[in-house]
């Protein structure tokens, strides 16, 4: 995947993981059965490790291909597609980071 777009995630970690939680049934029964080495006890902490394994991942990957973000410690990453119309610079412009 390509990081066209990095938006910094980080003040909104505990807004999405509460959200997450919700889902009771699927974020802490069927989750953790496609882990077969997840163990017990199922509840926000494990959610919380769960989750922010890949927002954490995209922070490491910009700042090992020096895109500028150094301070990112969450984030998320889109791609442009390669169909549909071009996406014009001030699109892109819609939360600054």
């Amino acid at each position: 995947m390509r990081m066209d777009w990095l938006i910094d995630t980080e003040q909104v970690q505990d807004q999405v993981l509460e959200l997450l939680s919700c889902h009771a049934s699927q974020v802490f029964e069927w989750l953790p059965s496609l882990n077969s080495q997840a163990s017990p006890p199922f509840e926000r902490a494990w959610l919380e490790t769960f989750y922010q394994r890949r927002p954490m991942a995209v922070a490491v990957k910009s700042k090992r291909m020096g895109t500028g973000h150094e301070s990112l410690n969450y984030a998320e990453a889109f791609e442009v597609s390669d169909y549909g119309a071009k996406l014009a610079t001030h699109h892109r412009n819609f939360r600054s980071y």
